[in-house]
């Protein structure tokens, strides 16, 4: 390189106007490396020459390359200008203005492009994805239908065709266009795995299935079948046959961290426990799946009653810098398990501090004190999440409940478990509501309240227990009874329904 341009700049002292020797110069540095030299010679030749199409043309090219478009749209428009026959440059035009994303002005230059060369796919799939852009899905259809017709045998025109459909929502016309390319396209296989994609998206999993065999029929090592088949019978609640196909592929090929992680999802749901430890175990803590496999090895551990272990695994995320609040939440929760309370509000505070956007860590401290049966630290707790939060619903709830256990700030209660309900419709929320309620003395809206608590949660005793001292506030002592009698059968020790039907005098 360093000889031909020792000779091309001896050349040019020779005929230093030289137009054809200046390109060539530069396109030598180009190969060099030396794109800035490139640029100068070049430009120094347009500045003498501003008509010198193969200069314009270079350029346009490079800034192109170069991510410049801005530059290579004024060099191509250039080259139009001067010899409107060269009509790849209209291609090259409509690129740059795409990357410029000026779809209007694309549009056009492909449009002119295609006037001169009808059947280039190239400038058709550049219309349509310039067509896309700009949201123009008849024109994008349009130019995938005459790629189609050029060419039948291929695949990739009915791709780009479904996956138009399908972003416009006309799965149905998706499906179509596949089953079409699959009898004509000379790869009918890549055709189905996306057609599957479509029949999942419609909930479509006979079919989807369907397909899934053809393919797996047609070529068994296709490991991508039988991986989707896996995922797809994981969808149906076939947590055993995914297993069976996820242990298959594994057989072949150990290393798909990808499909061992499924692996042990679908031995998890089966609660098959050490399996889907040694499988979540499997995946490297450096691969990509590494912290979600750790997490679901928590979760089994926790399962099999081991929570040191489960508790040391989620410790060790966080001693590799894995922060995730729901890992603070999670190892919080171990804690609490284990019935050590201040570990689990140090792991709180320590991930509220590390994110302290995250109400929930803080919540969750008081839902901790709760369940260690410290309520004033709860209320606490919670009236520090409403300071943040004034609408968090499980915090409003919480508040307005222990009001009304109190018997104190109840029209404070009556208005914060409102908004509560304002936020989420939950049958605990309504037990709440009936609760204030009857605590206020307002008992016919309190059963209603109640009765819907019940609908939800048909099973809690305290719940029972509530609408059971409606009902006898309303003097409806025979439905009071029924319910204290439910709680029983749930809880034979509950303590409170064995009072109520003691007053009552009847059968506990």
């Amino acid at each position: 390189f360093d000889e031909a341009e020792k000779a091309l700049l001896n050349a040019l002292e020779l005929d230093p106007r030289s137009n054809r020797l200046r390109l060539l110069l530069g396109q030598l540095r180009l190969r060099k490396g030396d794109a800035e030299g490139a640029v100068q010679v070049v430009e120094e030749a347009l500045a003498e020459h501003p008509d010198f199409v193969e200069g314009h043309l270079f350029l346009g090219g490079l800034s192109f390359n170069r991510g410049d478009y801005a530059a290579a749209v004024k060099h191509f428009e250039e080259v139009v200008r001067l010899d409107p026959e060269r009509d790849p440059v209209l291609l090259h035009l409509g690129m740059s203005y795409e990357r410029l994303q000026q779809q209007g002005r694309a549009i056009d230059a492909f449009r002119r492009f295609l006037e001169r060369r009808p059947e280039s796919i190239a400038g058709l799939a550049h219309l349509a994805r310039a067509c896309q852009q700009q949201g123009d899905g008849a024109c994008a259809e349009d130019a995938y239908r005459h790629i189609i017709e050029l060419q039948p045998d291929q695949p990739g025109g009915y791709i780009e065709l479904a996956d138009l459909l399908v972003e416009r929502g006309d799965l149905n016309g998706a499906a179509e266009v596949l089953r079409g390319g699959i009898e004509q396209s000379t790869q009918p296989g890549l055709l189905r795995h996306r057609l599957v994609g479509v029949f999942v998206r419609q909930k479509n999993y006979d079919e989807a299935m369907a397909v899934l065999e053809r393919l797996m029929a047609d070529n068994p090592e296709d490991l991508e079948a039988r991986r989707k088949k896996g995922l797809l019978l994981m969808e149906m609640g076939d947590s055993a046959g995914a297993a069976g196909q996820f242990a298959a592929i594994l057989e072949k090929k150990p290393d798909l961290d990808r499909v061992r992680y499924f692996y042990g999802l679908a031995l998890e749901r089966l609660e098959r426990w050490q399996e889907a430890f040694e499988a979540f175990d499997g995946i490297a803590p450096e691969s990509d799946l590494g912290p979600d496999a750790d997490f679901h090895k928590a979760f089994v551990l926790q399962n099999m009653g081991r929570l040191d272990q489960a508790a040391d695994v989620l410790q060790g995320m966080l001693d590799r810098g894995i922060a995730r609040p729901d890992i603070y939440d999670y190892l919080a929760g171990i804690y609490d398990q284990m019935g050590e309370m201040d570990r689990a509000l140090a792991v709180l505070r320590q991930g509220y501090k590390r994110f302290p956007e995250e109400v929930e860590l803080l919540y969750r401290q008081g839902v901790v004190y709760e369940r260690n049966n410290l309520r004033r630290s709860a209320v606490a707790v919670m009236l520090q999440v409403l300071e943040q939060d004034p609408d968090h619903p499980e915090a409003l709830n919480h508040v307005a409940y222990s009001y009304a256990e109190d018997n104190t700030e109840l029209d404070r209660a009556l208005e914060m478990v409102n908004r509560a309900l304002e936020q989420k419709k939950a049958p605990h929320i309504y037990d709440t509501l009936g609760w204030v309620l009857y605590r206020l003395g307002r008992n016919d809206e309190a059963l209603a309240a109640m009765k819907k608590a019940v609908e939800g949660l048909p099973s809690d005793p305290v719940v029972l227990d509530h609408l059971a001292r409606v009902y006898l506030a309303l003097g409806q002592k025979d439905l009071a009874r029924r319910q204290w009698q439910r709680a029983l059968e749930v809880d034979a020790a509950f303590a409170p329904a064995r009072e109520g039907l003691q007053r009552l005098g009847g059968s506990q």
